[in-house]
């Protein structure tokens, strides 16, 4: 496909995720969510090698590292990795089975996180912000956004009280990519947020967070060793960070303004409460995505935060209570992130993904 036949694909497929997500707006069946993880594997897992401007390097790599059990050169991906693709090749020996795989874990385990908020977010807008701002980087950055969709999932047992099982999600995904690392920060504001008037329960937070802070310490120290062999960029911060805190800055005061204050938990919570810790941590991504002008690739850590979005505007979308309200706040947020993707991805990105086929066309 050329640029213009790409985009209109591109365009089709985030309104056809959506619409079919809205299938599970009522929060009754997954049936709708469960098509649209079909429709976004067969479109991420189906792609060209040549979509992706590593997809092609990493086969070379995987293959490589199928045959001999190592990798062909440092920094091309983690062992754990490799022992993962090797895994899957065993089971059929075909790069587009594998990138079916991947494809498929990444959109499930995203899109049936979203649904645990269904309660306080849309949830087929949610899935909207999802195919046009995450799902483009999972056809190029494929390891990472495992990693990524891994946390992400994982953030949930976290709102259970289950801190462990998070560990254990987490430690899977720093073991796939060792970006992962930063979802330490997570867990610290679990533990900070959880309040507990025990005093043992204090001592162990007390002793945990100290910990933790030294885990923080040495996952900086890991992601500055890995991209500090990335070139420095000559560039200052670009006007997209800025943009993106203004969006977020006008959705946040349009729905505050005409939110819908009734309880959706059984304590009581309202939905703007419910929402409060993706919208710390996407605005945390936001910052944090700025490190890219600075040394090249660096905002990839950002990802762990931004993949928030979807829930944010979710969210924002429908705590607009009066029908004026959600209309035209939804309508400048749908212009906002069709407008992102087609500059982020497909006019300034590095991404490769500007010109899409599938495998069998070549």
């Amino acid at each position: 496909m050329n640029f213009i036949e790409t985009s209109l694909f591109y365009f089709l497929v985030v309104l056809l995720s959506a619409a079919l997500a809205r299938m599970s707006e009522n929060g009754k069946s997954k049936a709708g969510l469960v098509a649209a993880v079909v429709l976004l594997t067969a479109v991420g897992g189906l792609r060209s090698y040549a979509v992706g401007q590593d997809t092609l390097g990493y086969k070379e790599g995987i293959e490589y590292f199928y045959a001999y059990g190592t990798t062909m050169w440092n920094h091309t991906f983690s062992v754990p990795y490799g022992v993962f693709t090797s895994a899957v090749l065993h089971i059929c020996n075909n790069y587009s089975f594998l990138l079916v795989v991947e494809s498929l874990i990444t959109n499930a385990f995203f899109a049936f996180r979203l649904w645990d908020f269904r309660r306080t977010a849309s949830l087929s807008f949610a899935m909207f912000v999802y195919t046009a701002t995450v799902f483009p980087l999972s056809m190029c950055l494929t390891c990472q956004m495992i990693a990524v969709s891994l946390v992400f999932y994982a953030t949930r047992f976290l709102e259970q009280n289950k801190p462990l099982l998070f560990c254990a999600w987490w430690a899977v995904g720093a073991l796939l990519h060792a970006s992962a690392l930063i979802g330490v920060l997570f867990l610290i504001y679990y533990l900070f947020s959880n309040k507990s008037k025990s005093r043992s329960r204090f001592a162990a937070k007390m002793l945990a967070s100290v910990a933790l802070l030294f885990l923080a310490a040495y996952a900086g120290s890991k992601l500055v060793d890995r991209y500090a062999r990335y070139s420095v960029n000559e560039s200052s911060i670009g006007l997209m960070v800025f943009a993106q805190a203004t969006v977020l800055a006008i959705a946040y005061f349009v729905s505050r303004e005409t939110a819908n204050v009734a309880p959706v938990e059984s304590d009581g919570t309202s939905r703007l409460k419910a929402n409060r810790m993706p919208l710390v941590f996407y605005a945390l991504g936001i910052l944090a995505s700025a490190s890219s002008y600075v040394i090249a690739n660096a905002g990839r850590i950002a990802y762990y935060f931004t993949v928030l979005g979807p829930v944010i505007f979710g969210g924002f979308v429908k705590d607009a209570r009066k029908i004026k309200a959600r209309f035209c706040l939804g309508c400048f947020l749908v212009v906002w992130f069709l407008f992102y993707a087609f500059y982020a991805y497909l006019l300034h990105t590095g991404l490769g993904i500007e010109s899409y086929s599938f495998v069998w066309m070549g």
